[in-house]
């Protein structure tokens, strides 16, 4: 099961504040120009993307619109370290929560139409977070930028991927664990387990060979003997926090501060919360 995000923007207009309406860059809509513009193995998904197009408008109300779980962890403690089912997906992230210690900022109201949006979801609702545009700011300039910081991601790739990620390659999808009849994921992230990316297990490769280079699991060597069998690998990914969540952080700040306002670091602000 997933998570989703929604995010709206809010300003503040004397002592009340007041929700944004359609003024940042949509990101489907830039998804979907790139797909048809590069395009894509998948002609269908061109064909879709331009459909989706026709009658898409250029701006919308929600700053933020893709699923992003390491951003979701950064900002709001969500899907941080665990995936769906428990599953270990890394370590534990310093989020904004960490960061910013303001009691009251969850006990202001919203505005009128972020509260009616909010009330929509009901009780699929949860983690609903606030945050201004200057903590956002703040936690980009002390935490992200801190080039001591790691951020730790358990990936679970195919062997293609393993492969590049060996040579230094970062891989643009992964999922926290894959499973099925024809799916063997050997992990890479206990101790004593090395694979040569070299050379892929197979037919030609002994069972006595492999268990001593896996690390002692003979059940599953013998099924990826079989080569019927698709492999994944689980690895452990460290980056500096800048380049996990820099870019993400840095879009969130444009939005922002399109919003025309005086004081717009602690005028302006969001209102987000999730489903899943």
């Amino acid at each position: 099961m997933g998570t989703d995000i929604h995010m709206y923007a809010e300003v503040r207009v004397d002592d009340d504040w007041h929700k944004v309406g359609n003024v940042f860059e949509d990101q489907w809509r830039q998804h979907y120009l790139e797909v048809v513009e590069v395009g894509e193995a998948n002609d269908d998904y061109v064909a879709y993307a331009r459909e989706r197009l026709e009658n898409m408008p250029e701006f919308t109300d929600q700053p933020w619109q893709h699923r992003s779980y390491r951003f979701f962890a950064a900002l709001a403690d969500v899907r941080n370290g665990r995936g769906f089912a428990g599953v270990k997906t890394g370590e534990r992230c310093h989020t904004m929560c960490d960061h910013i210690h303001r009691i009251d900022r969850d006990h202001m109201a919203l505005s009128g139409a972020v509260q009616r949006e909010l009330d929509g979801w009901g009780v699929d609702a949860h983690s609903r977070q606030i945050w201004r545009l200057s903590d956002i700011i703040d936690y980009r300039q002390k935490v992200i930028a801190d080039p001591g910081r790691v951020f730790s991601s358990y990936m679970c790739i195919t062997w293609e991927q393993y492969v590049d990620w060996c040579a230094g390659k970062h891989p643009e999808m992964w999922s926290g664990m894959s499973g099925g009849r024809d799916v063997v994921v050997i992990d890479h992230t206990q101790p004593g387990y090395a694979l040569d990316p070299k050379k892929k297990p197979g037919r030609g490769d002994t069972v006595r060979e492999l268990v001593d280079e896996l690390g002692g699991n003979e059940r599953t060597v013998r099924r990826v003997l079989t080569g019927d069998e698709k492999l994944h690998v689980k690895v452990r990914h460290d980056e500096p926090y800048e380049d996990a969540l820099g870019a993400s952080f840095d879009f969130l700040i444009k939005q922002l501060q399109r919003i025309d306002n005086g004081d717009r670091a602690d005028g302006v602000r969001i209102v987000c919360w999730f489903d899943s």
